[in-house]
């Protein structure tokens, strides 16, 4: 057997230096084979580590050669050039790469078999233990087993210690982990706490509230505020608060800006009341229902009676106001998925459906409960400059679309419950039904629900800065006869919203808006009621004085008055239809230093389609007159409120009937835009989201009895089925809780993933390769002709990095790739196989002709000059195969004896 000298081919005398140099030469011939091509590669090279730790240390190396006079060597080096010779011949199927890590070294100063470091194999810098990557050169070293803890090798599939599969141990730890997390922010996790506290403290009421903190923690209002007391410039806490982790009472002070937390209030017999904090600063809630606002208790004018003298009587009552909200993230597109242009038809489609809603919220009278929709203009933010915003001139505002929803409780800590079941509610009756729906995102972040809830500090508003639109009010004018006919309390008109239809409505309303020189918004508020007994006895006596007046024929002067009364026949008639299903509407303009008269003109022409109506009517605007009035129209706005200030011409019996408006009516303003085909409406974000409905339960179910198949046995073999998952289904924009599935035996199919530069179209491709392979043990191979290291990303999967196999084209000093396309496949014709080369060299250079004809001779010469027959042999490792040089110096040889032309 060879020594280590006599392997490397130097001396026993020679010097370090010629080692060194001998070792590099045979380390480097070594190298350009050690990925998949030979065996004996791995371990030529671990052979050469160990040679070169041996000679390079004199103390080592005296042993050594003491050694080897006795002994001698067990181990032979093979010449690399040998077995590159061979591999041209006939190559092993390639295996996985696995390049060595050299055990921990044994500590200088600790005892025998103490392990404190790892030995880098590329740049051989020692690493502590515990070390995952080396910190020169960044080699992967060691990890720790998630079973027994100890460190392994960052190779190893299964811990030496406890026999563990690593990677499958670690990706059940993960996913382990993640439950809990999900669990312990979840609904169920508090409301299990709260059964908890209830068994525990029988006495006590328990309740969950989230409240909001904004400012300071002396501005705070929400569910906290029965245990605050009024102080100048806030609140002031009664109590101390309990922190949740470590049991201490803690004075609550301020500086808790933005914050957003989960509670859990106590109530209890006595004046003692706590709070327990569970989540910190910024954490928002999980679930996909709104953040509520719970306003302090306030006193409320609340309608008792109905006196035919004095018209609706107040009471005054005590309770709490819970205020949620909801934004449009975008309009939908609105184009038909059938390629049919339906035109006008689609307009009406979609405003049916509105008005149908509006219909379903109006039959939702309890608790004060009442909606506003909001269209909020701010400044376009683009060029914003870092010290003072500098919006682009002439560029459209950004509008901001939102409902708020509202309910007032006089028992305290009840209004955040019915907040929850009437935004509950407002979600099972809004338009969201294909096709032309729209998309509806829950407000769940504190920050962003005071921006639209007070897009202008409500104590900055100035009367100048509020104006409401109401309907226009008549009564008959004078008569010029000195018996003419006196004005009666019953002749009082007000005149009806008339809705636009136009093609695309509210684009005109939109364009005002959006051109707004300062900050405004446009409140649209309903409140869901029905007529009081005495109103109807007064709107019935109404309609039979004016059908009544309308018939007199005693005075040609008269005319006006008969016209005017069928007028007002027709306007009552069509209130009293929907006497149980009216509301009270409150059309609110306000802007921030800016007039707002000409985007009340704008509103208005929406509201009042008169070229598709009967007969012309108008609206009237009404400013606060005095500081009373602004009260009245601030607290409006702050609670969401209908009260009713200003002046009007009605008795105080028929004063409502200005506010009362049909579902009908109510959609001249309180309705969405209706983007037009173009997709362009000025402020507002205009997206073509279709809806993606993949084959569901329902789905299967029909399959499965059109089969005449077993519908439990067709969804569970559906369910068993090994799937990609792609993600969650998008509706319209919005996230669903449904995944999206591709079974795997789908994949054998043609696939196109397509979308536009960074859309993720590589990472959407790396992730189905990660599953098929870590999930269903499914191989794949990846073409990849760019010159991008998108692919080796792959690595970074842990548990996928052992198995990956990765050849670089062109680079002999990395992983290259050496492939024999004349190699037949053992058992297969030759013949056979020459004909798929053919067809490969055709496909490749579109062989014209003498061409392939040169082609078909040159692979049959280049076999025959091997020893093989074209027409009876078969493939196999035994035989010698041609090289595509001998292929190229055959096509030379043949294509010179031809003698063709230079063109050929």
């Amino acid at each position: 057997m060879a020594n280590y000298y006599e392997m490397l081919k130097v001396q026993p005398t020679a010097t370090d230096k010629e080692i060194e140099t001998a070792i590099d030469a045979r380390y480097n011939q070594w190298r350009a084979l050690v990925t998949h091509q030979v065996n004996q590669a791995n371990q030529a090279i671990q052979l050469l580590e160990q040679i070169r730790a041996t000679l390079t240390d004199p103390a080592k190396r005296a042993v050594y050669d003491e050694a080897i006079g006795v002994k001698g060597a067990t181990t032979d080096l093979v010449d690399p050039t040998a077995v590159m010779n061979k591999s041209r011949v006939t190559m092993p199927p390639p295996s996985p790469s696995r390049l060595p890590v050299p055990n921990p070294t044994v500590g200088a100063t600790g005892a025998a078999g103490t392990v404190n470091a790892w030995v880098c194999p590329k740049c051989s810098v020692a690493n502590g233990i515990g070390t995952r990557f080396c910190k020169d050169c960044g080699t992967a070293l060691g990890r720790e087993c998630p079973n027994c803890g100890k460190t392994i090798e960052a190779i190893a599939k299964f811990c030496p210690d406890c026999g563990v599969d690593v990677a499958k141990a670690t990706f059940e730890k993960q996913i382990a982990e993640e439950k809990r997390r999900q669990w312990e922010e979840s609904e169920g996790y508090w409301q299990q706490r709260i059964r908890q506290l209830e068994l525990d403290k029988p006495a006590t009421y328990v309740a969950a509230f989230r409240f909001s903190v904004r400012g300071s923690f002396g501005d705070c209002i929400g569910a906290i505020a029965p245990c605050l007391t009024s102080k100048p410039g806030g609140y002031a806490l009664k109590m101390q608060t309990q922190d949740s982790e470590n049991g201490t009472f803690v004075a609550a002070e301020g500086g808790m800006d933005d914050l957003y937390v989960q509670v859990l209030v106590e109530t209890a017999k006595s004046v003692d009341r706590r709070i327990f904090v569970r989540f910190a600063r910024n954490r928002y809630p999980v679930d996909n229902k709104p953040v509520r606002l719970i306003l302090p208790v306030v006193d409320v004018q609340q309608e008792d009676t109905f006196d035919n003298t004095r018209g609706i009587t107040y009471k005054q009552v005590e309770g709490e106001h819970a205020i949620w909200a909801a934004r449009l993230p975008f309009l939908p597109a609105m184009l038909s998925n059938d390629f049919v242009r339906p035109g006008n038809q689609r307009i009406q489609l979609i405003q049916l459906r509105q008005v149908r809603f509006i219909y379903d919220l109006v039959r939702t009278r309890e608790n004060r409960a009442t909606f506003e929709l909001r269209f909020i203009a701010t400044k376009n933010p683009i060029g914003e400059q870092p010290l003072e915003k500098q919006p682009i001139e002439e560029q459209p505002n950004l509008i901001d679309i939102v409902f708020l929803g509202k309910v007032f409780s006089q028992k305290q800590g009840a209004a955040n419950m019915l907040a929850q079941k009437l935004w509950t509610r407002f979600l099972s009756v809004f338009p969201v039904e294909d096709p032309f729906n729209y998309p509806l995102e829950p407000v769940m972040s504190e920050q962003e629900f005071w921006r639209y809830y007070e897009p202008i500090p409500f104590q900055d508003i100035q009367p100048t800065n509020v104006l409401e639109i109401r309907k226009y009010e008549e009564m008959p004018i004078p008569s010029a006869a000195p018996l003419g006919r006196v004005a009666r309390k019953g002749d009082y008109i007000a005149h009806p919203f008339v809705p636009s239809t136009a093609f695309s409505p509210m684009g005109r309303f939109l364009t005002a808006l959006a051109a707004q020189p300062n900050p405004c918004f446009v409140g649209v508020s309903l409140r869901p009621t029905r007529m009081y007994d005495q109103e109807v006895h007064n709107v019935s006596f109404a309609i039979g004085q004016f059908k009544r007046t309308a018939t007199e024929d005693d005075d040609v002067t008269e005319e006006y008055i008969r016209s005017r009364s069928a007028l007002g026949a027709y306007v009552h008639e069509k209130l009293m239809q929907e006497r149980e299903q009216l509301a009270t509407v409150r059309v609110q303009i306000v802007g921030q230093r800016s007039e707002i008269l000409g985007l009340a003109e704008a509103l208005g022409s929406e509201m009042m389609g008169n070229l598709e109506r009967k007969y012309p009517t108008q609206w009237v605007a009404a400013q606060p007159a005095n500081q009373e009035e602004m009260n009245a129209a601030r607290n409006n706005m702050e609670y969401l409120e209908q009260e009713m200030w200003g002046h009007t011409l009605a008795s105080p019996p028929l004063a409502r009937l200005r506010y009362l408006v049909s579902a009908e009516e109510a959609y001249g303003a309180f309705r969405l835009p209706v983007p037009p085909e173009s997709g362009y409406m000025p402020g507002v974000l205009v997206k073509n989201e279709p809806f993606v409905a993949p084959a569901d339960e329902l789905e299967l179910r029909r399959q499965a009895r059109a089969n005449l198949n077993d519908v439990a046995s067709a969804l569970a073999q559906a369910e068993s089925a090994s799937k990609i998952s792609l993600g969650v289904v998008y509706h319209r924009g919005n996230p669903t809780a449904q995944q999206f599935h591709i079974p795997v035996k789908d994949l054998t199919r043609h696939t196109l993933i397509g979308g536009s530069t960074g859309s993720g179209k590589s990472t959407t491709i790396k992730n189905i390769l990660a599953q098929l392979w870590l999930e269903h043990r499914v191989p794949f191979l990846v073409l990849y002709p760019i010159d991008k290291p998108d692919y080796r990303d792959l690595l970074g999967f842990q548990e996928l990095a052992n198995d990956l196999l990765i050849f670089t084209l062109g680079d002999e000093g990395a992983s290259p790739f050496r492939f024999n396309p004349f190699e037949a496949p053992e058992g297969v014709l030759l013949k056979t196989h020459l004909s798929r080369l053919m067809r490969v060299f055709m496909a490749a250079f579109t062989l014209q002709d003498p061409l392939p004809m040169i082609y078909r001779e040159a692979l049959r010469r280049v076999y025959r000059d091997k020893g093989w027959d074209p027409v009876l042999d078969r493939g196999g490792e035994q035989r010698e195969y041609p090289m595509m040089s001998d292929f190229y110096a055959t096509i030379k040889d043949i294509t010179d004896k031809l003698d063709y032309g230079r063109e050929v």
